[in-house]
């Protein structure tokens, strides 16, 4: 898996304290891969015919199309936090179904598609010793996603190529892959807070402690671009928003984001933007 590149996108995260006799989850299909997680106790999944006991710390990965149903033994609960999840953002289908129960009629043309590399690794049982690793990891993820945050996309990364490094037989350093995304986010809110000041790469690589390489293919693996596009996106649309509801001009607008010359500005702006500043 070190060899094949993707990039998950989230479509949906519940989770739920699951107690016996109040909460089973009926047999269905999903549309796209779901990932579950159990950080307290336990809970019964049905996968496939095989019935299987997921118990804290353990990981489930279950691909498209394969039938599954979960419950609680008597007597017992699971807190069980699933993510549904695309392998590739430029597929992403947020409105498209998640799942179908047996009553309902299951599309197959709707499927999100797993790339052949990972869907040979599915369905995936980890245990809780194979994903202890990575458990922490995870735990944050889970905290952010409660909140909507969007580091919790990107700590699902590290936690996800681990579970298929696992099936493969080769863990990887999977503590060290949630640093590089703590890292990526905390530059990202840097350049939220800082983006009309005099920052560049001296500043980035001193926030985060990584090299400008490094940084540069971690932002973008990331986020889809390096982090001076991000921080010159930040800009304009901050001047956007100036030019539409000040009285500034456009090259006060251009100092106020950052940019001291008001000609790059006027370029940079109609490059991107579509129109030139004065247009807005």
């Amino acid at each position: 898996m070190n060899e094949f590149f993707f990039e998950p996108a989230l479509r949906r995260y519940w989770e739920g304290l699951c107690r016996p006799g109040q909460w089973h989850d009926h047999r269905r299909r999903v549309y796209d891969t779901e990932l579950v997680y159990l950080s307290r106790g336990a809970v019964m999944l049905e996968l496939d015919g095989r019935v299987l006991r997921l118990e804290r710390g353990m990981f489930a990965l279950i691909p498209p199309g394969v039938w599954h149903e979960s419950w609680v033994e008597p007597g017992g609960e699971g807190m069980r936090h699933c993510v549904h999840l695309d392998w590739n953002r430029a597929i992403v289908q947020r409105f498209a179904p998640i799942q179908a129960y047996t009553h309902q009629p299951f599309d197959k043309s709707l499927v999100h598609e797993v790339p052949a590399p990972i869907r040979a690794l599915l369905p995936l049982i980890v245990s809780a010793a194979d994903g202890a690793a990575v458990a922490p990891v995870m735990e944050e993820a889970v905290a952010a996603l409660r909140k909507n945050a969007r580091v919790g996309v990107y700590l699902l990364w590290p936690v996800l190529r681990h579970l298929l490094a696992v099936a493969e037989g080769a863990p990887r350093d999977a503590k060290a892959l949630g640093k590089t995304a703590r890292a990526v986010e905390r530059l990202k809110d840097f350049i939220d807070a800082k983006y009309a000041e005099p920052v560049g790469y001296r500043e980035f690589t001193r926030e985060t402690g990584l090299s400008r390489a490094y940084l540069c293919h971690a932002f973008r693996t990331t986020l889809g671009e390096t982090p001076t596009s991000y921080l010159n996106a930040v800009r304009l649309r901050h001047a956007e928003r100036l030019l539409r509801t000040s009285a500034l001009n456009v090259k006060e607008v251009a100092q106020a984001v950052g940019i001291p010359d008001a000609n790059y500005f006027t370029r940079l702006f109609r490059r991107e933007i579509g129109i030139a500043p004065s247009k807005v």
